[in-house]
């Protein structure tokens, strides 16, 4: 997906900062969300409940509705590594990213699927000429990943994020801040908490391994000097120095975490 950098005025004033981009669903594509596919497998699913702390939001769950989707529409997936044969294993790529920038934002209404509905025309046994047209509903389709703003730690201040890169005690650093970083998925609906994104991924990946270890491979090719080059051309009136130093930290730990615990 194309981000733009966006802000928005009220006569002349800032009033906040943000980005744009195109939906991923126009006309005549529909974005059904997570919830809405959980409640079809399982009616007492609480699809109307708040977006958080919702325990039947578990991993078993979302993978069973999942594999009950197709690909997603090859403008999504053209760039894809070889070896994904479903839509689960893409899903699985979904996961490691939300580990990769502390992404804790995956809840039932962040991830759904996608379906066009297209009319047909059907003629009428007697009158050749007199066509009837029927809305048809395509297949359901995983939608592209969505809706990231609840990562790189985004809600702490530059003062703290200073602090965090120069301090020498290990229990206030990058390291350990980053495994503070919680899913929205439960393990077990009877759970108190949710799980983290680094056990998320690994939950998930247990349905899909060899998927998981395709998407591993493919983050083990992106550089630290990678990473740095994008986030140096965020503009700093966007990004402050601080900020851009910070983010390329915690994305090098949680790309080594992933590669050192579970790239096999």
């Amino acid at each position: 997906m194309h981000y733009d950098f966006a802000a928005l005025y009220d006569a002349g004033n800032l009033i906040k900062r943000g980005v744009i981009c195109k939906h991923c669903a126009p006309p005549p594509f529909s974005l059904i969300y997570g919830n809405q596919l959980l409640l079809k497998l399982d009616p007492a699913y609480p699809a109307k409940k708040s977006r958080y702390k919702v325990r039947e939001h578990t991993v078993e769950a979302v993978c069973e509705a999942i594999q009950q989707l197709e690909l997603p529409n090859e403008i999504w997936i053209n760039n894809i590594p070889d070896g994904h044969k479903n839509a689960l294993d893409i899903f699985i790529g979904y996961i490691m990213i939300d580990a990769w920038i502390a992404n804790q934002d995956r809840h039932h209404e962040n991830w759904g699927a996608i379906q066009e509905t297209k009319p047909r025309f059907v003629p009428p046994a007697k009158y050749q000429h007199d066509f009837k047209v029927i809305m048809q509903k395509g297949p359901l389709r995983l939608a592209p990943s969505f809706d990231h703003g609840a990562a790189l730690a985004r809600n702490i201040s530059d003062e703290q994020r200073q602090e965090r890169l120069e301090t020498k005690d290990r229990n206030f650093s990058i390291q350990q801040f980053t495994q503070r970083a919680r899913s929205a998925f439960y393990k077990n609906k009877n759970d108190s908490k949710t799980i983290g994104t680094f056990d998320a991924f690994e939950e998930f990946a247990g349905h899909a391994p060899k998927a998981a270890q395709i998407w591993l491979e493919r983050l083990a090719t992106i550089k630290g000097d990678d990473i740095e080059e994008i986030i140096n051309k965020v503009p700093d009136t966007r990004m402050s120095g601080i900020a851009k130093r910070f983010t390329l930290e915690l994305l090098v730990v949680n790309r080594d975490r992933l590669l050192r615990e579970y790239l096999k």
